[in-house]
C-alpha cells in the first residue's frame, strides 16, 4: 500500500512508502513516530517534514489519498532502484 500526504500549510504532496512507515515505527525519537499507527488510512493525521524544516507548523498535514496498486507498484520499484544505487555510492 502506498499513501500520499498533503500539507494544508505549504501544499506539499509527499509519498509515504511502506518501508518508511516500518522504519518510523522502530524509532520513537522521530516526530513522525506518533503518526504511525498500526493501520494508516486516508484522512489520518500526518506530519509535514518540509514545513518542519522551514520552522513552520508541520502538524497540519493529512493522508490525502491511497495510490492505486498498479501505479504504487511502479513507484515502489523505482524507489527501490534509487535506494540500491545510492547504497552502491552513486549520487543521484
Amino acid at each position: 500500500m502506498l499513501l500520499q500526504s498533503k500539507c494544508d500549510t505549504c501544499g506539499d504532496l509527499s509519498f509515504i512508502f511502506p518501508d518508511q512507515i516500518e522504519a518510523i515505527k522502530k524509532n520513537d525519537n522521530l516526530k513522525l513516530h506518533k503518526y504511525c499507527k498500526d493501520k494508516l488510512k486516508v484522512g489520518d493525521d500526518w506530519f509535514c517534514i518540509k514545513c518542519d524544516a522551514s520552522h513552520k507548523d508541520g502538524s497540519k498535514c493529512k493522508i490525502y489519498t491511497e495510490i492505486p496498486s498498479d501505479k504504487a507498484g511502479k513507484l515502489i520499484k523505482i524507489r527501490e532502484r534509487e535506494t540500491n544505487l545510492k547504497n552502491m555510492g552513486f549520487i543521484l
